[in-house]
């Protein structure tokens, strides 16, 4: 912000400073108008960083006047008015390039690096508009810079006409010297960069003095670059912030101010018990950081660093909490051995767009007893890899030498590390999965968090080591400063300006984390002797092997030798691939794609094994809050036992084993009726008694079938010399991304103007596939399901044995229902059949009689061979197995959008052609594992790509929504499908008739709530007022035939996001007499439809949500709740929800939609 005519102008960088932090907003704000001086930050590096921007910026200008006709260069013109003549006489003549363009709007002023020439109609300007671009040197986007492009977009919009379609960021490419130019749409940020450019706008209206005392100074990541940062540190010792205590959180010093709690001392001196009930948080959370700011202050008063140590919660003797729970604090460290290695790796999240970890640095005891330091540089993937496998070599070597040593680290950074570099590169999957399910690895910091209470403000190692005395051999101050330069040179990729010295730097800081680790273990050890000479119980954890069998050993070097093969040649870097060196890629991955899964499953297990009971509701592996009602059957000597859940998504399987999170098995599921929330388990005599209020479900799903399909195909790209050399065949399509191949005639789409609908033309040619695979995409009400069964119909007609396959039985039987339907309408008579276990409940019982269901694989399989059917449908461990190979002319795969690309590539060898139905804006494939890029996306995903509808030359989009009325699916296609999905002429007449949602379109109502994150009792009463409102008796809802219906309950979805929420809800609407309305999360509404559909979002606070800001703010989540409503789309929620504080463009993205739906929504004020 500066002072220009007397008048306050304000640039993009404000708005991205703004972004980053309030408070220095206010500060920049007081400098400008004369208050206080700014202060000068000489940051080195940072002034190195701007050379090479300059200089890359510089390049891309380079290149743009070898190609461009006209260039206009306005860098020298830096007098404001002349260079905003300059521009705009540039603009309207149409220059291909202006660089350093001058735009202005109001106190709003700012110098795009480039302005692009782009063909456009319409425009003020006639065939043309400008799109801005900016040269930035970090290979990933950031918050700011995307709040920057935004004011250009708008600042473009005053001259043009129209706002630019897109805005660009050119970043370096993967080779260091090359550039490469990454696109974002406008629109998908707009209604965020709206928000925040006017929340700017108001703080600075308001003046700064009111503003620094209306945004509080709060510690944020951008203090590390701001001039303003000394100031603030002064200020909160001075104040003795809140935010000086160690741990505490963001919530927590929202909540105890109000508690007239404002000090460090002040929360030190609160008595015990805690005296206050906060409103937000547990009073164990807060009695947690009054203790800690006890010792902190005690700190202060005696001068030294003072600690307390933590007796673990198991009274003083040996209990059942050991017995059935993971011991805490020091209860956690195992027995020292002499092969312990102690593990400290240096990464950089930013670095070459996905991360790198660039030092990975170990100590232990070597043959003498002498303390051994070895290292690993990682300057690209290939050393990432290496220097990973070589550690993970080095720790299994020393554990077949000392089969009780293990490996200890400081914070969860090092095991997330290996996990994650184990799914990129697919390498050292068994050893790493020993060494987690062997529980090798050991948190120091979990110990001392839960151990030790110490007077330190950060839990950071470097303060701890006044304990035991440990100094260290490179200077912090001299370690921050290379540590920072290291990142900077690997975001840059520029490796030139890694001087021997600033390595050595950084691998003596590394070595003294190694080191101090093994200094802190050793110092825990001594406390715990003297907790035990204390008098109190301390057991070490159990040993466990956690070694594979020797079959999975072999299987897995059978995976390991082909994957070679398809590898050879194949370069590391994607950008280098040719198509078939990417194909041979992702399958050879795709080949142990079902053990990464696995293994998830497992590690996910343990995880639930240690939550909490309450955060169990919000898990759909596990379930809590169990009530026994009675024994309802017997099964032999066991009995059939039904318990009662709250609402709650769980994901059972018949058969499935129950454990507690003791680990003792309980039973295996009989039966589940998730509407009624009844689970039924069959137990043994030795558990008859048991009464367990929680339960974890796990089981281990065989999938040899589909592995050893996917093992076959890899052998064949093998002997065939790479996957462009397969024959055709639907695999080879999708991992080629060919497009649909057709017996007569090419793949060619009707335009959206053509007479031919995309289901006529699906229709059409279904029968002319030829060994490939076509995806068809069907956004919400497209008519997936009803092309689905027409395609089938038509393909049965000419002779066809069709398929279907999906992740779910209900999924498959809903589709084979429709296909049945289709059949009556059209007077068609063939077999249907379904494999699977259960009896086709749920079905419509007329078309259950027209469904043959199997229990048996051969069964099913002989059916479908005799033309006893004409329609299987089956999962996909039916679908990959030997005997059903090349047993259909088609298969369709439905929810295409969430079935695994490496399922599609195991059950296709059942097929000579593929279907794939679904959407992937809606709900995501559900994985667990972490695999190579490209290699966990869903088949859908795969096809798509980056783009949000399916590209004409790779399968059809199904364009007309027949549910959606204008008013909603233009807030449905304006943010999940780039504009393209419009709705069937007639639904403008569906509408609500009486009542306050008069009228068809997307409401909102906003509720104050505080301390709520994943329930709220304001809103669940808001839902019943609004259910009331609709359900009084005089509100009607219009079909799009202009038919009028009385509302009933069944024409109402309440959706949200959370099971907590949904109990609570339910509730309320069943205490109010409203308990037929359906009412759940989104899961379990994907596919409906209602004339109403209302989402409550529970949480008070965007940073408090259960899950994250990823999983409320879910794109997918949100497009799926508001597009069951054929009327009104009604969201609840609290007005904080839509002022999210983001810092990363995907954050931004999110954030987006909900702030759009607030711009486009009628507000209901009561």
């Amino acid at each position: 912000m500066k002072i220009h005519n007397q008048s306050l102008s304000i640039s993009p960088t404000d708005l991205s400073n703004f972004l980053s932090c309030r408070y220095r907003s206010a500060l920049d704000l007081s400098a400008a108008q004369g208050v206080r001086k700014k202060p000068v930050r000489n940051n080195p590096v940072i002034e190195t960083l701007m050379e090479l921007g300059l200089e890359h910026e510089r390049e891309y200008v380079r290149r743009l006047e070898q190609s461009a006709t006209t260039v206009l260069n306005l860098d020298a013109v830096q007098n404001r008015e002349l260079a905003l003549k300059k521009t705009d006489e540039a603009i309207r003549a149409g220059v291909d390039v202006i660089v350093q363009a001058a735009l202005s709007h109001g106190s709003w002023y700012g110098r795009p690096d480039i302005l692009l020439k782009v063909s456009k109609n319409g425009t003020k300007l006639g065939a043309w508009c400008y799109e801005p671009v900016d040269a930035k040197l970090a290979r990933e986007t950031r918050g700011g810079t995307i709040m920057q492009l935004g004011l250009y977009c708008e600042l473009l919009d005053k001259i043009q006409g129209q706002a630019p379609e897109w805005f660009h960021v050119v970043a370096p490419g993967p080779g260091g010297t090359d550039q490469v130019r990454h696109s974002y749409r406008f629109q998908e940020y707009s209604a965020y960069f709206r928000l925040m450019k006017a929340k700017l706008e108001r703080a600075i209206a308001i003046g700064h003095a009111e503003l620094e005392q209306a945004v509080e100074a709060e510690p944020v990541d951008h203090c590390m670059v701001c001039p303003w940062w000394g100031h603030c540190r002064d200020w909160w010792r001075e104040t003795d912030h809140l935010s000086l205590v160690a741990g505490i959180t963001r919530l927590q010093r929202r909540e105890l101010p109000r508690c007239g709690i404002s000090t460090v001392v002040a929360l030190a001196e609160v008595d015990r018990p805690f005296p206050f009930k906060p409103d937000r948080g547990s009073i164990g959370s807060y009695e947690r950081v009054r203790d800690q700011a006890r010792v902190q202050v005690q700190t202060r008063k005696e001068a030294k660093l003072v600690y307390e140590i933590i007796t673990p919660p198991t009274g003083g003797c040996e209990d059942d909490y050991f017995r059935s729970h993971d011991p805490v604090g020091l209860a956690r460290l195992p027995e020292p051995s002499a092969g312990d290695i102690f593990l400290d790796l240096e990464g950089d999240p930013l670095a070459v767009g996905v991360g790198r970890d660039y030092l990975f640095g170990l100590v232990y005891l070597d043959s003498h007893g002498n303390e051994e330091y070895r290292h690993w540089w990682a300057d690209n993937p290939q050393e990432e890899r290496r220097a990973f496998e070589e550690v993970v070599d080095l720790i299994m070597e020393r554990l077949d030498s000392w089969p009780n040593m293990h490996v200890y680290h400081y914070a969860p950074y090092e095991k997330t590390a290996l996990r994650r570099l184990m799914g990129r590169y697919a390498t050292r999957a068994e050893e790493v999965d020993r060494l987690l399910r062997g529980k090798r690895l050991v948190d120091l910091y979990a110990v001392v968090r839960r151990g030790v209470r110490v007077g330190v403000e950060r839990y950071s190692i470097k303060n701890l080591e006044p304990l035991y005395g440990f100094e260290r051999e490179v200077d912090l101050r001299d370690a921050s400063r290379a540590l920072g330069r290291m990142e900077q040179a690997l975001e840059l990729r520029r490796l030139e300006i890694i001087t021997p010295a600033l390595r050595s730097a950084v691998q003596g800081y590394n070595r003294d984390d190694c080191v101090s680790t093994r200094r802190l273990r050793d110092w825990l050890e001594a406390r715990r002797t003297e907790l035990i000479s204390s008098g109190v119980f301390l057991d070490r954890p159990k040993l466990a092997d956690g070694s594979p069998s020797e079959k999975v050993d072999e299987s897995a070097q059978e995976v390991a030798e082909l994957r070679t093969r398809l590898l050879i040649d194949v370069p590391d870097d994607p950008e280098e691939r040719n198509a078939d060196q990417q194909a041979r890629f992702l399958l050879a991955y795709l080949l142990d794609w079902h053990w990464r899964e696995e293994k998830s499953g497992w590690w996910e297990y343990y995880r639930l094994i240690e939550l909490p009971p309450n955060e169990l509701l919000e898990e759909s592996k596990a379930v809590a809050g169990l009530e026994h009602l009675g024994v309802v059957g017997k099964e032999k000597r066991s009995q059939v036992h039904r318990f009662r859940y709250p609402p709650q998504d769980i994901e059972v399987k018949i058969g499935e084993q129950a454990k507690t999170q003791a680990e003792v098995p309980i039973g295996k599921v009989y039966a589940h009726d998730g509407d009624n929330r009844f689970l039924d388990l069959v137990i043994g005599p030795s558990k008859q008694r048991e009464r367990p209020t929680e339960l974890i479900f796990h089981t281990a799903i065989g999938a040899k079938a589909a592995k050893d399909a996917l093992l076959e195909l890899g052998k064949r790209a093998v002997e065939c010399g790479g996957v462009a050399a397969l024959p055709s065949c639907p695999q080879r399509a999708i991992l080629m991304n060919e497009s649909p191949s057709l017996t007569s005639g090419q793949f060619s789409p009707p335009s959206r103007d053509s007479e031919l609908s995309t289901t006529d033309y699906a229709v059409s040619i279904v029968t002319q596939l030829d060994r490939t695979a076509l995806a068809i995409q069907g956004p919400p009400g497209a008519g997936k399901t009803f092309t689905g069964a027409r395609m089938v119909l038509a393909a049965v007609k000419a002779g066809l044995k069709i398929g279907v396959t999906a992740n779910s039985h209900k999924v498959i039987r809903n589709l084979l229902d429709g296909i049945q339907r289709e059949a009556h309408h059209e007077g068609v008579d063939f077999g249907i059949g379904h494999k699977s276990k259960s009896s086709g409940a749920g079905s419509d019982e007329n078309e259950a009689e027209h469904i043959q269901e199997y229990s048996e694989n051969a069964e099913a399989a002989g059916a479908l061979e005799s033309g006893e059917v004409r329609v299987l449908g089956g999962t996909a461990w039916l679908w990959a197995r030997p005997e059903f190979q090349e047993s259909v002319d088609i298969l369709l795969v439905d929810e295409a959008g969430q079935f695994a690309l490496a399922n599609v590539m195991a059950v296709a060898q059942a097929a000579q052609s593929l279907v794939l139905l679904g959407d992937p804006q809606q709900l995501e494939q559900p994985t667990k594992g972490s695999h190579p890029d490209g290699v966990g996306l869903s088949a859908l995903q795969h096809i798509l790509g980056d783009s949000e509808t399916m590209p004409l030359e790779r399968g059809l989009f199904l364009p007309l929504t027949w549910r959606l009325p204008p008013s909603i699916c233009q807030f449905t296609s304006e943010l999940f499908y780039a504009g393209k999905l419009a709705p069937k002429v007639g639904l403008e007449n569906q509408t609500l008739v009486g009542g306050p949602f008069a009228g068809n379109g997307v409401w909102l109502r906003e509720v104050e709530h505080e301390g709520n994150t994943g329930s709220s009792d304001e809103e669940a009463d808001e839902v019943v007022a609004i259910v009331s409102s609709l359900l009084e008796g005089t509100v009607h809802w219009r079909d799009q035939h202009g038919v009028e219906h009385p509302m009933a309950p069944g024409d109402i979805r309440v959706v949200a996001p959370f099971n907590a929420h949904v109990n609570k809800i339910q509730d309320r609407l069943a205490k109010a007499g409203l308990g037929d309305v359906p009412t759940g999360t989104v899961d379990k509404f994907q596919g409906q439809e209602a004339p109403v559909a209302i989402y409550a979002m529970a949480t008070s606070h965007p940073e408090d949500a259960p899950r994250g800001m990823e999983f409320l703010y879910s794109l997918n989540r949100l497009n799926v709740a508001t597009s069951r409503a054929r009327c009104a789309a009604i969201i609840i929620a609290c007005p904080r929800l839509f002022e999210p504080e983001c810092h990363t463009p995907r954050q931004m993205k999110l954030a987006n939609a909900l702030c759009r739906f607030r711009e486009m929504a009628e507000t209901l004020h009561r």
